[in-house]
């Protein structure tokens, strides 16, 4: 729309700015109709009957048609928009059984292809109903999910899951397809996990997630999806590994320095990294101890043969 200065008043201003975008000002300036600053005149109060009779009162010939259409188009999906102080909503198992039920009158609005209500938003006709349960959504989240050993399998339990748990956990895993009726499953993965971050959320809320979900925090694999990427880079090396009886005999030798010198690292509760060039020295420690090293000796690769045992533990 083209707006001659010369013409405008604070009032057309006002008006022309609560149902259309300033785009450009000048002798003539430039507004735009959109579905967005339309839905805003709405909501501010005005009708599509008074948008149109500003245009056409201060236009230079009617508002054509063509826009007619578009600003009623635009303004009849604001009206399709219907808010419930309250309601019941009704989850059914399949589609078919939601069409039967609002064939008998049981429910008569379909929000989805399974969820239904009443009309007017109040409770239906349970009579007419078979419940199998029902979902508080004003109380706390209900623990309703599975996770397998895998740590990366989450299996749904129907009969405890709710109707906000489907878009919860879409944002987070990809469906398992090829599950027989019945049975949900989602599977974590570094692709789904990754467009989790990125759609905002953090650690702290996926672990918050599966503590309210699964009554505990993302798993070691789902983390690692997470914080992998973000460690320094892990390394390979060759190690000479000792290989000890008892987790006691292992703290004694990390603790007694004349042995704790001879050990680069700890591996686990039973096992000290040597170097090889230590290995004789720390042998005749250990005998000294009265403990005797032994060298377990490996096959070489290939068709080569080596007469000499390696000791590596």
């Amino acid at each position: 729309m083209l707006a001659y200065r010369q013409g405008l008043t604070p009032a057309l201003v006002s008006k022309l700015s609560r149902f259309a975008e300033w785009k450009g000002l000048g002798p003539a300036c430039t507004l735009q109709l959109n579905p967005t600053r339309t839905y805003h005149g709405l909501e501010s109060g005005l009708t599509l009957a008074g948008m149109l009779q500003v245009l056409n009162q201060h236009g230079m010939k009617p508002v054509p048609p063509p826009v007619v259409d578009l600003l009623r188009r635009w303004a009849d999906k604001r009206e399709r928009i219907t808010v419930y102080a309250s309601a019941t909503l009704v989850e059914f198992q399949s589609p078919a059984d939601l069409e039967d039920a609002i064939s008998r009158g049981a429910v008569s609005v379909r929000v989805t292809d399974r969820i239904g209500l009443a009309d007017d938003g109040r409770d239906p006709d349970f009579k007419h109903l078979r419940l199998i349960g029902n979902r508080d959504y004003e109380a706390r989240p209900t623990q309703c999910v599975v996770v397998d050993g895998d740590g990366v399998t989450l299996t749904v339990d129907p009969a405890q899951s709710d109707l906000l748990l489907e878009a919860e956990i879409g944002r987070l895993a990809e469906p398992v397809v090829g599950d027989p009726p019945g049975v949900r499953r989602f599977r974590l993965t570094p692709e789904s996990l990754r467009r989790a971050t990125t759609t905002g959320y953090a650690l702290a809320d996926l672990d918050a997630w599966f503590v309210a979900r699964a009554g505990h925090s993302l798993p070691p694999a789902g983390r690692l999806f997470v914080v992998g990427p973000q460690l320094p880079a892990p390394t390979a090396e060759r190690h000479l590994v000792v290989h000890l009886p008892t987790a006691e005999v292992a703290d004694g030798l990390v603790q007694w320095p004349t042995t704790a010198e001879l050990i680069e690292s700890r591996l686990g509760p039973m096992a000290v990294v040597v170097d090889e060039a230590d290995l004789p020295r720390f042998r005749d420690v250990l005998e000294g101890l009265g403990i005797i090293l032994t060298s377990r000796s490996h096959a070489p690769h290939g068709n080569g043969s080596s007469d000499a045992p390696r000791p590596e533990s």
